[in-house]
């Protein structure tokens, strides 16, 4: 500022009253701070609510995605809740099977109960674990084919191993639903 303009505005200053000047001077400064801190607080909060508006959104993605992976994996446990009843019951059936088998040994109804063992694999092998479907099948196939190999001196050696299978099977069956015993699933339940 020249001198000339430092002296107009102290005559125009002049022609003011003092209280007017230094309220002048306050509500300069206090513009002069205030206004650019304003202007930066008001840009910072639409900054921050345009922020929180895509976290909400992609907070909302996720929570759907996972809510529909939920959902389908609660499909998927009641499948397979309806299935193990279903395995469990057809496990018990092939060891019910098994059992009649054993008792049918040497006699002649032996026959009759592999082909209702045969009928019952057509309608239920699918329920059992591998490994009982295999021993179930060898054990109902060899009781089938016991007279078959004891008559044919070729198949002596057969026999011994066709009844070893046999016997096993219910073995393999009941290993392959082993439940926990009552007192371990309570000391589990404890521990969890």
């Amino acid at each position: 500022m020249t001198q000339v303009e430092m002296t107009e505005l102290l005559h125009f200053l002049g022609t003011f009253s003092l209280g007017a000047v230094v309220a002048g001077v306050i509500g300069f400064l206090l513009m002069k701070s205030f206004v650019p801190s304003y202007l930066k607080q008001k840009a910072e909060n639409l900054a921050t609510r345009e922020d929180i508006g895509k976290i909400t959104h992609e907070i909302e993605g996720v929570r759907a995605e996972y809510a529909a992976m939920l959902e389908a994996l609660k499909g998927r446990q009641q499948l397979r809740i309806a299935a193990l009843d279903r395995r469990l019951q057809a496990h018990q059936e092939a060891y019910q099977l098994w059992r009649e088998i054993n008792g049918a040994l040497g006699r002649p109804e032996l026959q009759e109960v592999a082909g209702k063992c045969s009928k019952w694999w057509g309608d239920n092998c699918l329920y059992l674990e591998p490994e009982a479907r295999a021993a179930f099948l060898a054990a109902f196939v060899g009781a089938r084919d016991l007279d078959w190999y004891r008559s044919n001196q070729d198949a002596a050696d057969l026999v011994s191993k066709v009844q070893r299978e046999i016997n096993d099977a219910g073995g393999v069956i009941e290993k392959c639903v082993a439940l926990p015993n009552l007192r371990e699933m309570e000391v589990a339940q404890k521990r969890g």
